[in-house]
């Protein structure tokens, strides 16, 4: 019985120093990029050696997907997920409404390492892949939103591209606030629809 205990105590820690690793990791990312921050940097912050750092992330390819595992936006989606978002909602500007207020509310709470990933992402093959799985999931997203509207794709394109991360900071940084943003990111998109002749 002891030994179990030690090896669960230990196995405690173990998960521990790896999130105290990651969020390190993003919060140096954001401040500094991602091709900015060292692994001395990362251990310095997470208080622990460097060595513990690679132990647990052995290179980049390794901990840019543990640092990108909780923001949602990153996340692949299967098109029961994306229905899911969705559930009870008849009206196409009501989907759409979810889609772009919801996606907004994930891009001002993981903005800093999102902008790292976006800036970064021609230069890192496994933060490419990520954007570009942020990107097909955006589309996926538009698509089911608008299902049953006789859609163009040609407007899901342009819908998901003013839906899209970029968008969304350059409206911050002209100075408006995250519901001015959203709010105006849902006028683009409205108007969209409706030169499409969907709502």
């Amino acid at each position: 019985m002891p030994r179990r205990y030690q090896m669960s105590a230990r196995a405690t820690r173990v998960q521990q120093t790896h999130q105290r690793i990651v969020q390190a990791a993003r919060a140096l990312h954001a401040e500094q990029g991602i091709l900015g921050t060292n692994y001395e940097e990362i251990a310095q912050r997470a208080g622990t050696a460097p060595a513990t750092v690679y132990r647990h992330f052995p290179s980049l390819d390794d901990l840019l997907p543990a640092c990108a595992r909780s923001i949602r936006v990153l996340q692949p989606l299967t098109p029961e997920q994306a229905a899911e978002q969705f559930r009870g909602l008849s009206q196409p500007a009501q989907r759409v409404e979810v889609l772009v207020r919801g996606t907004c509310e994930c891009y001002e709470r993981d903005h800093g390492w999102l902008q790292a990933a976006h800036q970064e992402a021609d230069l890192l093959p496994t933060l490419q892949e990520m954007v570009q799985t942020q990107r097909e999931s955006l589309r996926l997203l538009v698509r089911t939103a608008l299902a049953g509207a006789n859609v163009p794709e040609r407007t899901v394109q342009v819908v998901a591209a003013l839906t899209d991360f970029p968008v969304w900071k350059s409206l911050r940084e002209a100075g408006l606030t995250p519901t001015e943003a959203a709010d105006q990111i849902l006028e683009l998109v409205y108007d969209q629809l409706t030169k499409a002749g969907v709502l």
